[in-house]
């Protein structure tokens, strides 16, 4: 078994790739990625309230190889409810999914046939956030950012404030390597008015009322791996 570390706190990312035995044991490659045709971007993740007697049957309809029985999965349910400020994601060599845990809550972060991951919208929320857009439009901006990850992993996007020229390059990009593949890295940059050119660019996102940019850093990293929404 091999443990990775997800995100700026402690969160940890289990996956089952072999067995304890000295036979070593051939997993399948998975064959549950969504295909590009069929992503839908969720404007929030349901998240699912869970239990040490709940978590199997959650956790198996999201990582099929994994079920009560698991031994990570039995592992994790003696801990519930994680310590606030644990997030901690189950997975397994024979699927394309993540189980996401934080608290009791719980989330199905699935992968496209592009392997990248599918994000909900607000799961850009605190990264690089407009100001002063109303909220359906930054909704949708993130929906096409999210779209976009999906679709290529990476993207740049450029912000253009008010009715002038002057912007803000955007690049929002996945991890790579099995335990930060998940992980949502981004950084911006100040482009004065004819300095940048929107065909370098995979998005361009213009409004009169967009007045600056807001970066969220962790840990001194623009980075992002906890995508299970916190209770309303």
């Amino acid at each position: 078994m091999r443990r990775g570390f997800v995100g700026f706190m402690l969160g940890t990312l289990i996956f089952l790739v072999g067995c304890e035995t000295a036979k070593p044991r051939y997993f399948s490659p998975p064959n549950d990625y969504v295909p590009l045709a069929k992503i839908s971007v969720e404007s929030r993740f349901k998240a699912v309230e869970i239990t040490s007697q709940s978590i199997g049957e959650e956790v198996n309809r999201c990582v099929p190889p994994l079920n009560a029985s698991s031994k990570n999965v039995q592992q994790l349910a003696g801990k519930l409810p994680l310590p606030t400020g644990t997030m901690t994601a189950l997975g397994h060599a024979s699927s394309a999914h993540q189980f996401l845990v934080r608290g009791t809550s719980s989330i199905c972060l699935r992968q496209s046939d592009a392997r990248h991951f599918i994000l909900a919208s607000d799961s850009l929320l605190d990264t690089v956030n407009p100001v002063g857009v109303p909220p359906d439009v930054q909704e949708e901006w993130y929906r096409n950012i999210a779209l976009k990850l999906a679709q290529n992993g990476s993207v740049k996007v450029i912000y253009v404030f008010g009715s002038g020229g002057n912007a803000s390059a955007v690049s929002y990009w996945f991890g790579t390597g099995q335990s930060d593949n998940s992980t949502l890295y981004y950084s911006q940059e100040f482009k004065k008015a004819g300095s940048w050119d929107a065909n370098a660019y995979g998005l361009v996102f213009r409004h009169i009322n967009l007045a600056s940019i807001s970066e969220t850093k962790r840990n001194g990293v623009g980075r992002k791996s906890d995508f299970v929404p916190v209770s309303r």
